[in-house]
């Protein structure tokens, strides 16, 4: 069992919003952009790192099962 496919594709889609929007930081400036980073994209950015980081803990959990089982 390997995560990792589906790891790179969150993470390199997470990256590639982010550099869109740092692009759109750049033109869009009033409240409501800060307020859709504050509620929408920050909390985002925040579920994909701890998905990432359990998706990292759970890959190293199979690993191993994988090893003892052999």
């Amino acid at each position: 069992m390997n995560l990792s496919t589906g790891t790179g594709k969150l993470s390199f889609a997470m990256k590639t919003l982010r550099a869109h929007w740092d692009m759109v930081c750049g033109h869009w400036t009033d409240d409501v952009r800060h307020d859709f980073e504050e509620n929408h994209l920050n909390p985002i950015e925040a579920e994909v790192i701890a998905t990432l980081n359990a998706n990292n803990n759970l890959s190293q959990i199979l690993v191993r099962a994988q090893q003892e089982c052999e």
